[in-house]
């Protein structure tokens, strides 16, 4: 038998669908009050995962939350240099994200700062979102 090559025009193509399961519970405040799917599924990711401070919790895993308390004291250079890798290691580590954008980073206060960046998904449209930090 003669073993058959394959270059690269001829290599047999394999498409790949991934379904990232987002069924989950909805939390308001400190209750879960029944089910929540789809986009606002995503939603409610997000909001979880840039409020909780990475390796805070020995409940969650080392790939859970964002590390923010590192800007404390930073000067806004730093942050506006920075920022867009935090939040993309974070958030990225949900397989319905694709990319995070920074659009923007303001200092409101003496010790905060607005961050305004755009999420984008394989749902939809992007989501536009604000993030206040203490600096």
């Amino acid at each position: 038998m003669i073993p058959t090559i394959f270059s690269d025009r001829t290599a047999p193509q394999v498409k790949v669908t991934l379904t990232v399961p987002s069924k989950t519970y909805r939390v308001v405040g400190n209750r879960i009050i029944g089910m929540v799917d789809g986009y606002d599924a995503l939603e409610q990711s997000i909001s979880h995962r840039l409020s909780t401070e990475r390796f805070a919790y020995g409940i969650y895993g080392w790939a859970y939350g964002t590390m923010l308390q590192q800007y404390v004291g930073a000067s806004l250079d730093y942050i506006r240099a920075t920022i867009e890798n935090t939040l993309q290691n974070s958030l990225m580590q949900d397989l319905r994200i694709s990319s995070v954008r920074v659009t923007e980073v303001e200092q409101t206060d003496v010790d905060s700062c607005v961050i305004s960046f755009n999420i984008h998904h394989y749902m939809g449209s992007p989501i536009e979102t604000r993030l206040t930090i203490n600096v």
